[in-house]
């Protein structure tokens, strides 16, 4: 599993969309916790973090750690 920090919106519907963009591409969110500081940061664990990040980043969803790989 990796563990990829997300920036969401502070509005409703970024959550909704981030599932959409993710299920859309077949990846699946296998757990998680929000660490919410006035700021909708969510922290995910992901089987395909580099299909995830993708997804995310065509939705226009930014993802703070980049450097993932499925080979790590």
């Amino acid at each position: 599993m990796r563990d990829l920090t997300i920036r969401l919106e502070n509005r409703p519907g970024a959550l909704a969309e981030m599932g959409e963009a993710l299920g859309s591409a077949g990846v699946s969110i296998e757990g998680g916790a929000f660490v919410v500081d006035g700021k909708g940061i969510a922290h995910f664990l992901f089987e395909d973090a580099v299909a995830a990040r993708k997804a995310l980043e065509a939705k226009g969803i930014t993802v703070l750690l980049k450097q993932v790989s499925n080979e790590e």
